[in-house]
């Protein structure tokens, strides 16, 4: 994945890619006008595989918007 990529049957695009020195990368993801902002390794879903943890300092996700599922 890289940025420009649209993911998701096109619906998200990969908007950047933040890395901060001493913290996990953050992907910034665009779905309906709205930025998500995601640590890489973050497990979205209890249908997915559990992926490593990685530690994100909390002030990094703290407030991030969760969007409805597209119906």
């Amino acid at each position: 994945m890289q940025v420009g990529d649209r993911i998701a049957n096109g619906a998200v695009l990969v908007k950047r890619i933040e890395n901060r020195a001493g913290t996990a990368p953050i992907v910034v993801l665009e779905e309906r006008g709205e930025e998500i902002a995601l640590p890489v390794g973050a497990n979205m879903g209890a249908s997915e595989e559990p992926t490593a943890a990685v530690p994100v300092p909390a002030q990094s996700v703290a407030n991030l918007p969760v969007l409805p599922p597209i119906q």
